[in-house]
């Protein structure tokens, strides 16, 4: 019902969800 919607969030969701596992990996991979 709301493909704009989706084309808009889908890819911020995509950046966020990277930038969390980059984090994590930061904090493990850190002391």
């Amino acid at each position: 019902m709301f493909p704009d919607l989706i084309h808009i969030t889908f890819p911020i969701i995509l950046v966020v969800a990277t930038v969390v596992l980059l984090r994590q990996f930061m904090k493990g991979d850190g002391p």
